[in-house]
């Protein structure tokens, strides 16, 4: 008499399955795109606000609020001395996020000039550019 015997299987081996990524975003270098290139989407950057000497003068208060791909020191040198850091945000993807600022601050604030100096208080713009880019900051 014969006995029918399970089929015999191959010990489990965790070889075989695909270890999963870690979910760490990517840190932020010294040169992150080449100067005066525009930044690929999904490449991190800085979210800033400045005020620029300029607008240190003028009796309504006036924020550019903007993006860049390369080191924030590099860029910062290509404005005016005595320009006023207000914040940086370090963020997954700068273009992504600073489309998204500006279509908010566009809704919420006066533009003074160009595309990316409103007039507004700052604390105000501040609080609302964190909650902005909070999500998305590295």
């Amino acid at each position: 008499m014969t006995s029918a015997k399970a089929p015999h299987k191959a010990p489990h081996t965790h070889a075989l399955r695909p270890r999963p990524r870690p979910q760490t975003a990517p840190r932020l270098s010294n040169s992150i795109c080449k100067a005066g290139k525009v930044g690929k989407v999904g490449q991190s950057g800085v979210i800033y606000m400045i005020q620029t000497p300029r607008d240190q003068c003028k009796r309504t208060p006036v924020w550019k609020v903007g993006y860049t791909c390369q080191a924030f020191g590099a860029r910062l040198r290509q404005y005016p001395k005595g320009t006023v850091v207000v914040a940086t945000f370090n963020v997954r993807d700068a273009r992504k996020v600073e489309r998204k600022v500006m279509r908010s601050f566009r809704r919420t604030y006066t533009l003074d000039r160009g595309a990316e100096y409103f007039i507004g208080d700052r604390e105000a713009m501040l609080r609302h550019l964190h909650r902005l880019v909070y999500w998305d900051c590295l």
